[in-house]
């Protein structure tokens, strides 16, 4: 007996050329009840999309493929008369410009999100594509991980931070005794573009937003952080000048260190200055791959961009 569409499991295609983020994705949505396929290439993707409708219903799609771009399987999707209206998130490892996210919702994409959103928000995301999420429903699960963060010590906080990972619980202690805690109220500024850094943040409870001034004064979001993550960490090893501003998108909790404070941590303690380093580097080394990233994901929608014209 043929399955209905309301009787069967819902089909997610994921489209993604790393091994690793594919198992974790498909892990994630089987435990929620989802039929998952894979392609890894774009060439693969679109024979799939062909193959399996109409009983597919929606495709998680990188944008940087082999055989095929993301951009080129999505014009093939929509080019098929049955996949014109086949719901399709793009995913992709690094954050991008508000004018770059326009760009691949033009293209098709009936969403966009980013590789390093928590599972729930990922489940989230992906029941809304679905048609899934049912009115109030939808902010449920942000109200209760708020709750959750703010029942966090703040030594989870520290554990969970890029710079002061690895640190021993008497270190972290040592750390949490330098950190100022603050709050601030929605779309008010940590910090702005151009002035000199002194400090460093970490998310206790909210998000805030990372941007940067257009040319013509429009706001260009580089990345949402969310609580346990970091920022303005290049502040304690040299007193530059920001490279962007930060703005709370809503009523959020931050710890604030500053350089004077960090220095007396790291000259007291040489096992923890060591841990510190090391982590430094790390991040460095994160923030370049993801330029790298940035630039090609920029070369391969110019290159769509031309030939749409």
């Amino acid at each position: 007996m043929t399955e209905t569409a309301e009787s069967r499991k819902k089909r997610i295609l994921v489209v993604d050329d790393t091994e690793m983020f594919t198992t974790l994705m498909s892990d994630l949505l089987k435990k929620e009840g989802f039929e998952v396929l894979v392609a890894k290439d774009g060439l693969a993707a679109v024979q799939a999309v062909k193959h399996e409708l109409p009983n597919l219903d929606l495709v998680l799609l990188d944008l940087l493929l082999p055989q095929l771009t993301g951009f080129e399987v999505l014009k093939e999707i929509r080019a098929g008369k049955m996949g014109k209206d086949l719901p399709v998130l793009a995913i992709t490892g690094v954050f991008k410009k508000a004018s770059q996210i326009e760009m691949i919702k033009k293209l098709g994409a009936n969403g966009y999100m980013t590789k390093d959103l928590s599972p729930d928000e990922i489940v989230r995301r992906v029941k809304a594509g679905l048609g899934l999420m049912e009115g109030a429903a939808n902010p449920k699960p942000e109200a209760e991980k708020e709750t959750e963060v703010e029942k966090l010590d703040p030594l989870e906080f520290l554990a969970r931070s890029e710079v002061f990972a690895g640190l021993s619980k008497p270190q972290l202690e040592r750390v949490a005794k330098s950190l100022s805690e603050f709050g601030l109220d929605q779309d008010l500024k940590v910090f702005s573009e151009g002035e000199v850094g002194d400090s460093f943040y970490i998310i206790g409870s909210g998000t805030v937003r990372i941007v940067k001034t257009g040319g013509a004064g429009d706001e260009e979001v580089l990345a949402i952080l969310k609580p346990g993550m970091s920022f303005g960490e290049m502040a304690l090893m040299e007193q530059e000048t920001r490279s962007a501003t930060v703005i709370a998108n809503e009523p959020c909790r931050l710890l604030r260190m500053n350089k004077q404070d960090f220095e007396k941590l790291l000259n007291a303690d040489r096992d923890l200055s060591l841990v510190i380093h090391k982590n430094f580097v790390q991040l460095l080394s994160a923030r370049l791959r993801k330029t790298s990233e940035s630039l090609t994901f920029s070369r391969a929608m110019l290159e769509e961009m031309r030939k749409a014209k």
